[in-house]
């Protein structure tokens, strides 16, 4: 009987240790796959918009929409018409 009641008492306190590391273990692999999956989102815009619109191809101001790794979604405006472009 002191043999169950000790291995008992082993499972509760390593299970109170074990388990809030795997809660915040848990959160912290849910916060890298939410951060991983908008990256990648957003590299999949950029390349569907550099096939549809090209590449940034004056030296004209432009302004950053948003960028990813090297890769930047800008606004151009080419002879009084505003359009999105792409510079790697």
């Amino acid at each position: 009987m002191k043999v169950f009641v000790g291995f008992l008492i082993g499972i509760v306190a390593s299970s109170s240790i074990f388990i809030p590391f795997l809660i915040s273990q848990q959160k912290a692999k849910y916060e890298f796959g939410l951060n991983a999956g908008i990256v990648h989102g957003m590299q999949e815009a950029t390349n569907k918009i550099e096939k549809k619109f090209g590449e940034i191809d004056s030296q004209a101001d432009y302004e950053t929409l948003y960028s990813v790794k090297a890769t930047s979604v800008v606004v151009v405006e080419v002879n009084g018409v505003k359009t999105v472009r792409v510079i790697n």
